[in-house]
């Protein structure tokens, strides 16, 4: 697994413009206040502005409120 550190300093040294990457990700699945602040981190550490697909990582017990951070955040 590699961190979002750098995988994201990887993206920025590639040289690669970064529409021409499709980076994918998981999102925690504990809810919609922790797959939110989930997304803020991931893209924070990585550096980037956006994920082109984030997974459900594993479905717990607020998949609607999981969805609805994922949705906000598309």
């Amino acid at each position: 697994m590699i961190c979002f550190i750098t995988a994201g300093a990887a993206v920025k040294e590639s040289g690669l413009p970064r529409e021409e990457l499709f980076i994918i990700t998981k999102a925690m699945t504990t809810g919609y206040r922790a797959t939110k602040l989930g997304i803020d981190n991931s893209l924070t550490e990585a550096g980037l502005d956006y994920f082109d697909l984030m997974l459900i990582h594993w479905p717990m017990q607020d998949d609607l409120g999981t969805y609805r951070a994922l949705e906000e955040a598309y």
